[in-house]
């Protein structure tokens, strides 16, 4: 229709890795990795199920899961080496991986959230 903009979807383009349900944060990233910066957590990304896949990894690859993606501690640091190793999205029908600055207590008191949630 004449006047009306196209909408226009993005389109990624790499590979895809695809993994089963419940694949879990400490799957992701081993728990003992999680302390490390982000760029040298990413060369330890699945170390305890398949220990080259880090190295697999290429900007602009995808990470494609079932359910229940990233459950667990250490899902930020998780989502920061995912992010760090060039993974550039992750589908998945339900995610806990989150790699959001923590919010100051002030925008928490704002938003009606308590500490520590």
């Amino acid at each position: 229709m004449a006047g009306r903009s196209e909408v226009r979807l993005p389109v990624l383009t790499g590979r895809a890795w695809a993994f089963a349900d419940d694949l879990a944060a400490a799957d992701i990233l081993p728990a003992r990795f999680t302390r490390l910066p982000a760029g040298e957590a990413a060369r330890r990304l699945f170390a305890d199920l398949d220990a080259s896949l880090a190295a697999q990894l290429r900007a602009g690859d995808v990470l494609v899961a079932g359910q229940h993606l990233g459950g667990g501690t250490g899902g930020s640091e998780a989502a920061r080496a995912l992010a760090a190793a060039g993974v550039i999205a992750v589908v998945a029908s339900a995610c806990a991986l989150t790699s959001r600055p923590a919010r100051s207590r002030t925008s928490r008191a704002a938003t009606g959230s308590r500490s520590g949630t």
